[in-house]
């Protein structure tokens, strides 16, 4: 049987109590540590989301600043438009007395026809039930046009007409509406400033597109721009910058490589379906942030790791911007790596200095034992003159050495005072 001696016990129990202590310590201290900088990674996702919400909110201010500078520009120019037909109908009015032969009416329909606005930009009359008086081109003067629908589905004659009928004369009305044109694949947005002829029942626009006229392509460009600019943000070691609509369409993904397409129903390692999770939190949010953390599993990988994107969401594009980065694209950079250094190395410091320490306790306790064991085999095989060795460890192990030589001493004293047997 193999006898494990006391030296190696009481080394064995002393680094248990300073490892096992330290271990604990050591996890508890790093998941504390971990825990923090975990926080951190959260709270620098959201303040990357909230900084782009302000970038995108204060760009669409600006924006529709632009736009707003763009239709009063194209207005004024329909506007002036309007005012130079309503002084040629005007004056032929004044010059007839009123009315207008169908001379005249010829003249001035052919005046008008020759008169373009921006690109495409034409002057039209209907009259009070729906017929073109005139058209572009006068191809279709005298046609019936009255249910004609814009792009909404608007009764857009019925709606230029009623506008026109409330001016007065020498007043000038204003219509926006939304139209496409056959072969086109997009409805583009038309400005159509009105008169009102009470005597002849015309009313007389002049409608161009807007952007016939003006840039209308900067919403777009300066989106666009935003987009791209999302697309190249780095966050970590593999973190992106994704953004949904409500439904859960993207608008931006990664390098932009699956813009337009729906993962509402996306489904992380644990089946939860996280992109309508986020959706909803960024909504509640208002004008705040919040995050969620999802764990994923890309193709190749063996399992899932945690992920966490800072949430935020802008109304006015509802758009959900969501920088995301793996906990663990943080864990070897910063903080939580150099705390795990510090940690391992004082751990292993510790164990050392507690082994080396344990030694030399207990061979403070072991060699004095030993020595006196030694004796006591001696003296146990009838050497009393063995030697007790002097221990001056001021403790038991003192105490005990006292003791065998007190022992020692008596049996001396017995086998010297010892009498001899009586003879019979």
């Amino acid at each position: 049987m193999v006898r494990i001696g006391i030296n190696m016990k009481l080394v064995t129990l002393c680094v248990l109590l300073v490892a096992v202590p330290g271990i604990i310590l050591g996890i508890v201290g790093y998941k504390a540590a971990e825990k923090a900088v975990y926080t951190g990674i959260e709270d620098r996702l959201q303040d990357i989301s909230n900084d782009w919400r302000l970038l995108v909110t204060n760009q669409m201010n600006e924006i529709d600043m632009q736009e707003a500078r763009v239709r009063n520009s194209a207005k004024n120019i329909v506007t002036a438009q309007a005012k130079m037909v309503y002084e040629l109908i005007d004056e032929a009015l004044d010059e007839q007395g009123g009315v207008l032969p169908k001379a005249s009416k010829e003249d001035i329909f052919t005046r008008l026809n020759r008169n373009t606005v921006g690109a495409s930009g034409y002057t039209w009359i209907i009259d009070y039930d729906g017929y073109y008086v005139l058209s572009k081109g006068r191809q279709r003067d005298g046609e019936y046009i009255w249910e004609e629908q814009d792009s909404d589905g608007n009764f857009v004659i019925q709606d230029l007409v009623g506008k026109g009928r409330e001016l007065a004369q020498g007043e000038i009305g204003y219509h926006s509406y939304p139209w496409i044109n056959k072969g086109e694949t997009e409805p583009r947005e038309k400005i159509a400033s009105l008169l009102h002829f009470p005597t002849l029942k015309w009313v007389v626009g002049v409608s161009t597109y807007y952007d016939d006229l003006v840039d209308m392509g900067y919403r777009q460009r300066t989106i666009e721009h935003i987009k791209d600019m999302m697309a190249q943000q780095v966050i970590g070691r593999s973190g992106y910058i994704w953004v949904t609509d409500s439904a859960g369409v993207y608008q931006v993904s990664k390098n932009r490589l699956r813009d337009g397409e729906d993962i509402s129903m996306s489904e992380d390692a644990n089946g939860v379906l996280f992109i309508q999770e986020a959706v909803k939190k960024a909504k509640a949010a208002g004008s705040g942030t919040d995050v969620q953390r999802y764990p994923w599993q890309n193709k190749g990988e063996t399992r899932p790791r945690m992920k966490v994107a800072g949430l935020s969401y802008v109304e006015e594009l509802d758009w959900v911007i969501g920088p995301s980065a793996y906990y663990d694209d943080f864990a070897g950079e910063g903080a939580l790596g150099n705390v795990r250094k510090i940690l391992v190395t004082v751990a292993v410091i510790a164990i050392i200095a507690g082994t080396l320490l344990a030694f030399i306790f207990a061979n403070r306790i072991s060699s004095p034992l030993r020595k006196m064991t030694a004796a006591g085999k001696k003296i146990a095989d009838g050497d009393l003159n063995a030697e007790i060795p002097a221990v001056k460890t001021k403790d038991e192990v003192e105490d005990l050495g006292t003791t065998m030589g007190m022992l020692v001493g008596a049996l001396k004293f017995l086998k010297t005072n010892k009498e001899p047997p009586k003879k019979k």
